[in-house]
């Protein structure tokens, strides 16, 4: 019988039936997450800005919090 336990040799290869892609899956073996968020840039007057983050800081809150609740 070799020095590797049966434990470490189900460890390192795939679950009955999954099909291996290199590439398409990151380490942890789950398939990546479809994005839901796209990251935009816009220009707002100067003053507006700070008056927003002013009150975002004033409640706690975060800017881009409030933006994705509009």
């Amino acid at each position: 019988m070799s020095s590797e336990s049966l434990a470490d040799q189900k460890a390192d290869s795939p679950a009955p039936g999954a099909v291996r892609r290199p590439g398409v899956y990151d380490k942890t073996g789950k398939p990546p997450c479809s994005p839901t968020k796209v990251r935009v840039n816009f220009t707002v007057d100067e003053e507006l800005y700070h008056n927003f983050r002013q009150f975002c800081k004033h409640n706690g809150l975060k800017m881009s919090q409030v933006v994705e609740v509009l």
